[in-house]
């Protein structure tokens, strides 16, 4: 059975290669391989509710990377949904919260 992955770095599949934040399905041990290397995650559809409830989702890129500095949160990029993911990651899920 295929699971719904999030790739957390780029990631080839199909031929393609995803950029990270992409959403995406993969078979059980290509999934597994993904995981284990930390080259993508489970996707799960709370995340993206929770983004866009959160006022993260209206931030610019700019105003995300100002936050984060101000969180003393390492941002690794400077693309807005990989920076949504590690937010999350960093368990940041809304504004209020922090």
């Amino acid at each position: 059975m295929a699971k719904i992955l999030l790739a957390i770095t780029h990631v080839t599949i199909g031929g393609r290669i995803l950029p990270p934040g992409e959403k995406f399905s993969a078979e059980d041990d290509y999934a597994k391989k993904l995981i284990e290397s930390k080259s993508a995650k489970l996707f799960k559809e709370t995340e993206t509710k929770r983004h866009k409830d959160s006022g993260l989702e209206d931030m610019t890129v700019k105003e995300l990377l100002e936050f984060a500095e101000q969180k003393e949160i390492e941002l690794k990029s400077k693309d807005k949904k990989t920076i949504l993911i590690e937010l999350a990651e960093a368990g940041v899920t809304e504004i209020e919260n922090i």
